[in-house]
């Protein structure tokens, strides 16, 4: 079994080499390549979607003619991607140390390069409402501090969505699930029982 995992050990020095250094990304986390970036090797890597048509949440005010044909030229060429974060909608932000919290809902469009870097084209914080202005959409040509504090606001819905999602209803929920299950219905002399009480148990005490 070590000499099979020899290969793999193998390669990880070359696969650092692929990642982003703690320099290189604290020199250039304001970038749209490593926004980008993050969609694939981020908090959230499970969101991101090729689209096959404009999502209908994306409205487009008057006067963004040209942005609107710049996506469906993407779009026609299978270089457009999206991540929407719709499911966070709704969704009440918690009040922390006497300080209301707040959350957004964004949408993403992603444009792939021909040299494999994932470019944000538009985003929008919020989804439209019925009898409102469409939300504002934010492009790379706004004022820098303005793009970037909406690339935050994404990066940080992607957070919530993670924790939320993939790691408290798929990981831990799921895990307790499976651990009342085993522990009401399989015998004590059971070999899975024997081997998996105690990380069970530990999931139990941290969902606590």
């Amino acid at each position: 079994m070590v000499g099979g995992l020899e290969g793999p050990r193998a390669q990880i020095p070359q696969l650092a080499k692929q990642l982003p250094s703690p320099e290189r990304v604290r020199d250039s986390w304001k970038e749209d390549a490593l926004f980008g970036y993050q969609f694939l090797n981020g908090a959230n890597p499970m969101l991101l979607r090729r689209s096959v048509h404009l999502p209908a949440r994306l409205v487009f005010p008057p006067g963004m003619e040209e942005l609107q044909a710049q996506l469906e030229k993407e779009l026609e060429g299978g270089t457009l991607f999206e991540a929407d974060f719709s499911l966070l909608d709704g969704i009440k932000a918690n009040v922390i140390l006497c300080s209301q919290q707040y959350l957004a809902a964004p949408l993403v469009m992603l444009k792939l390069q021909p040299d494999g870097k994932l470019l944000p084209m538009v985003i929008q914080l919020q989804l439209p409402s019925t009898g409102s202005p469409p939300p504002p959409l934010f492009l790379p040509t706004d004022l820098p501090m303005v793009w970037l504090l909406a690339k935050c606001w994404v990066l940080s819905s992607g957070f919530q969505l993670h924790e939320l999602q993939s790691h408290l209803l798929r990981g831990c929920l799921m895990a307790e699930v499976i651990a009342v299950s085993t522990m009401g219905c399989l015998p004590s002399i059971h070999p899975i029982f024997k081997v998996t009480p105690y990380p069970l148990l530990s999931c139990l005490q941290l969902n606590t």
